[in-house]
């Protein structure tokens, strides 16, 4: 049912079934992140937020694409194809930019660029937080139109019991995103750390609230843990269910440094990001949700742009039903609009 719903969102916006592996990853709020990268403010303003008033007008042609999470390339592939319907004479001028810290998802990616001829789409295998970098090594500081960030784990990332993300699947407590490049895994966290240590990582990052009780059980069984299902009999004695996804949470969040990469990578964008272009993220927890909203916030205030999102926009009943791991998507998005 997923794949024909996929095809279904697929056909209906961007004509792209033939591109997209659904077994890597289903894109979260396909068509709405197509409709806030290409409608103008007041379209927008009307479909979403028919209350609202735009008092500002911006008509353009984007040319340069960022998708700084690129993973299975869902999101992608998705909008290269979209663009070259709706701007066919444009589209060998415009550029298309995917990022991932994930070095299965590079070759991934690399694998369907090569296969679809896609001379301008360009992969990186880089962390978004050294984006400014990239831009000005590589791209001589070309800014970008459109820039997105999806923060969820994918599909193939979460159904790998070599990767160890998720508790349904037993496997190595890895939940690193770059296993090449980043020393520590999960399990050496938990066999490295202190009480104190493990308390303060599921309290901050996971918001648990029998943070103390389940850190002082785990360490007490450090030595005993190998594996996910190891580590979650240890929470579900300790806690209960609900406890599971925030211990696992935050254990990647700690491993991956990812509030710290998100703050870094948010700034990062801004900088590439053209006057009256658009930026789009995707959170799937409070605690980087709050971090999203928070920077809009601050440059709205700012005079730096406007949000174009003054609430989060969530996936539709329909896509949660077809897509549970959509379910707590929020959509943010942002439009730089400084006045020079």
């Amino acid at each position: 049912m997923e794949k024909t719903i996929l095809r279904v969102l697929l056909k209906s916006y961007t004509k792209m079934g033939r591109f997209v592996e659904e077994n890597f990853h289903i894109p979260v709020m396909l068509r709405e992140i197509v409709d806030f990268f290409f409608l103008n403010p007041q379209e927008l303003t009307n479909k979403y937020f028919p209350k609202k008033k735009v008092t500002f007008v911006i008509k353009e042609t984007p040319e340069v694409f960022l998708d700084a999470t690129a993973g299975g390339g869902g999101h992608l592939f998705s909008l290269i194809n979209y663009y070259q319907q709706i701007f066919p004479k444009n589209f060998r001028k415009a550029i298309f930019i995917g990022l991932d810290i994930d070095k299965e998802a590079i070759d991934y990616l690399e694998e369907k660029r090569k296969k679809f001829g896609l001379d301008n789409l360009f992969i990186h295998w880089e962390n978004y937080r050294n984006i400014k970098r990239l831009f000005s090594e590589v791209y001589q500081r070309k800014e970008v139109c459109r820039i997105l960030f999806d923060l969820g784990i994918s599909y193939y990332q979460a159904k790998s019991s070599k990767r160890g993300f998720s508790y349904d699947t037993d496997g190595v407590i890895d939940m690193r995103f770059d296993p090449i490049r980043q020393e520590k895994s999960a399990l050496d966290v938990i066999r490295e750390s202190n009480l104190e240590r493990l308390k303060k990582i599921l309290k901050e990052f996971g918001e648990e609230v029998k943070a103390e009780k389940i850190a002082k059980r785990i360490f007490q069984n450090k030595d005993k843990i190998e594996t996910t299902n190891d580590l979650k009999k240890i929470i579900l004695l300790t806690s209960g269910k609900r406890s599971v996804p925030r211990v696992f949470q935050a254990l990647r969040i700690f491993v991956n440094n990812e509030l710290e990469n998100l703050k870094i990578g948010l700034r990062e964008a801004f900088l590439i990001l053209k006057n009256g272009g658009r930026l789009a993220v995707i959170a799937y927890h409070s605690l980087e949700d709050r971090i999203v909203k928070r920077f809009f916030n601050e440059w709205e205030k700012e005079g730096k742009g406007k949000i174009l999102t003054p609430k989060p926009i969530i996936p539709s009943f329909f896509e949660i039903e077809n897509n549970k791991s959509a379910r707590s998507g929020k959509l943010r998005v942002f439009l730089k609009y400084e006045k020079v």
